[in-house]
């Protein structure tokens, strides 16, 4: 979901208007011959008792002597086969926080939700999307489709107490059918029927939301699971829709929005979906109860899926470099970007280190300030190759974070445009050009970076860049609620190239085609895809 200044939004709060809402529902209430195996007979067991007894000593002493070198030695091979980074252990696995090492291993998530690609209002330039999972709330559980949104931090979806246009085209809740739904302030206090109650207003950047507090089971995936510990279900309060601007609502394919901010976002921690969910978990995963891990599909055999109480290790290609969370009061996923590059030229718009990036799920694009917006892009530019496309050699741009460098290439920002006038060639400070404007280029085509510019006051801005949906397909993200950290690796994508996919690619791998005049044979396609593989 593009929203241009949605980061902006640290959610507002109104109080205390009368509504008149239905009598509160009841309570919720909580879901909550031996036979011995054949054997030896009893001389066979007398002759060869002492005989077995020295051999099963021996055995176990020799079992006792293996365990440590075995288990130091697969420590070192899971060492040794990670990519070295700044920062390369999580700060869990690393012991930075004191607690027990058994727990550095198991990372594998509770629950993996999979996710739906929406297509929204595509455009000459480009295509805004979001991507939402399926949530039962209630009891009978209603299903709704919600975007996991970083950039929030309540659960919202339409009721039935909002009877606009824009709320009768999705799947609204209603409390009253609900027999564990309460009516209640922002405190958790019950309220009855006819009281004045608590209301919240939420801006989304483009659109807002108000509406009533109500608290409820919500489940994934499963509509029958009880709420217990560790299980796939909890109860906790979110904002019921009385109200829903039609800009953007009305257009998405999705019901609602699920925050993952921190607590800062959120009106309570009983508000915030990762405090609630950690809480349940807790028994099941330990430390990683407050973790989620986000993989997006970049074609259509993969799919997008949001791992909750840990990551998938299958989706990363080496192991999480994680870094910590600045100003995590404010409820934002924002880490510090210490140095920007387009190639080997550091562009000097973040040498006073005040430079900062948000991870955003709810954000199509790569978003920047626009105080360095026209050097970005005139440092990103270039002309398309011969074969017509912008996924091949191109510019990177570099964000060296304090743990890890994440570096995008023109299949990540760039369009193909049609080049009305010649474009002049990139420079840089000092007076050179770009060299993959010196290649063999067309003329008529080039690339340009898909960029939106973004400024805020203090104290999220001047100098936030969004890290949005380009940064988060090419890279494995992780977000750690309890140590304010997020992990990067590159995500691990299927390797399945059609033809059309090996000659974009072709370049990358095979250094001899750059100045290569002949069409591409079947064996040149047959050596590229070995060399992909």
């Amino acid at each position: 979901m593009l929203k241009a200044g949605k980061i902006s939004a640290i959610e507002g709060v109104g109080m205390s208007t009368r509504n008149p809402c239905e009598e509160p529902g009841p309570e919720p209430t909580p879901r909550e011959s031996s036979k011995m195996s054949p054997g030896l007979s009893r001389r066979t067991t007398t002759a060869f008792r002492w005989p077995l007894l020295v051999a099963l000593f021996i055995a176990l002493a020799l079992i006792a002597l293996r365990v440590p070198d075995t288990s130091r030695e697969a420590f070192q091979q899971q060492e040794s086969s990670t990519v070295e980074v700044s920062s390369p252990q999580s700060p869990i696995a690393s012991g930075e926080l004191s607690e027990p090492a058994e727990t550095v291993f198991d990372m594998k998530p509770k629950l993996t939700v999979k996710l739906n690609r929406q297509e929204m209002q595509p455009n000459q330039d480009y295509v805004r999307s979001a991507y939402y999972g399926t949530l039962m709330v209630g009891t009978p559980p209603t299903p709704f489709s919600v975007v996991f949104d970083t950039g929030s931090g309540h659960l919202v979806v339409p009721s039935t107490y909002c009877r606009s246009d824009t709320c009768r085209k999705h799947t609204r809740y209603s409390r009253k059918r609900s027999s564990t739904g309460l009516d209640v302030n922002y405190d958790g206090e019950v309220v009855g029927k006819g009281q004045a109650r608590d209301q919240l207003a939420v801006s989304f950047g483009t659109g807002e939301v108000t509406g009533v507090i109500v608290q409820d089971v919500m489940c994934f995936g499963n509509a029958t699971a009880g709420i217990a510990s560790g299980g796939d279900c909890t109860s906790m309060r979110f904002l019921a829709a009385t109200s829903m601007s039609e800009e953007p609502f009305s257009t998405f394919q999705f019901d609602g929005i699920l925050g993952l901010g921190l607590d800062g976002l959120s009106q309570s921690p009983e508000f915030n979906f990762m405090s609630v969910v950690a809480k349940g978990l807790q028994d099941a995963v330990g430390h990683t109860a407050g973790t989620f891990g986000v993989f997006l599909a970049d074609h259509k055999d993969e799919e997008s899926e949001i791992a909750l109480g840990g990551w998938e290790d299958s989706k990363t290609e080496e192991q999480l470099s994680w870094g910590p969370v600045r100003n995590p009061e404010l409820g934002h996923w924002i880490v510090a970007v210490r140095k920007l590059r387009i190639d080997d030229q550091v562009l000097d718009f973040c040498n006073d280190d005040t430079c900062t990036a948000a991870v955003d799920t709810g954000t199509s694009l790569l978003a920047v300030p626009s105080g360095v917006f026209s050097e970005i892009y005139e440092g990103l530019r270039h002309y398309a190759p011969l074969a017509g496309h912008c996924a091949g050699l191109g510019p990177l741009l570099h964000l060296e974070l304090d743990h890890f460098t994440v570096s995008l290439g023109p299949k990540d920002y760039a369009r193909l445009d049609d080049a009305k006038a010649r474009p002049l060639p990139s420079m840089y400070s000092d007076g050179t050009a770009s060299e993959f404007h010196a290649q063999d280029v067309r003329k008529d085509k080039r690339c340009v970076p898909t960029l939106m510019t973004l400024d805020l006051p203090r104290p999220l801005g001047p100098k936030l860049f969004i890290l949005g949906e380009p940064v988060l397909r090419k890279y494995y993200t992780a977000f750690d609620a309890r140590t304010k950290s997020v992990g990067f690796s590159r995500a691990k994508h299927k390797q399945d190239l059609s033809r059309e996919d090996l000659l974009i690619s072709a370049s990358e791998v095979d250094g001899a085609l750059t100045n290569r005049q002949r069409r591409p044979t079947m064996f040149d396609v047959f050596r590229w895809r070995n060399l992909l593989r």
